[in-house]
């Protein structure tokens, strides 16, 4: 969606020009915490917890910038699944009522 003129955003453009590299630094920074807050609220709303949180945070953000294949790579390696490491006699913990992230 875009609901900005062109007269705006060429004002607006013009306004941060006018800034310095370390202003326009520090406020694309405080824009990116910012949205990492909102993100994250509305995860844990959702009733994300935990590595399963962090994994979701990873996705909204990164999500896009790679191939299905190559993120889940980095997925696995950021985000090992605890079941999957488990010696083949154990049960996994959600299956005995344990619950850790979620």
């Amino acid at each position: 969606m875009k609901d900005t003129s062109p007269e705006m955003e060429a004002r607006l453009r013009e306004l941060f020009r006018q800034r310095s590299g370390a202003e326009r630094v520090r406020m694309g920074c405080e824009m990116f915490s910012t949205a990492r807050v909102i993100m994250t609220a509305s995860l844990e709303a959702q009733g994300y917890r935990g590595t399963e949180l962090r994994k979701q945070i990873f996705l909204r953000t990164y999500g896009q910038d790679f191939d299905p294949v190559t993120l889940a790579k980095i997925c696995q390696a950021l985000f090992p699944d605890p079941a999957a490491t488990l010696p083949s006699d154990s049960t996994p913990a959600a299956s005995r009522g344990i619950t850790h992230d979620r």
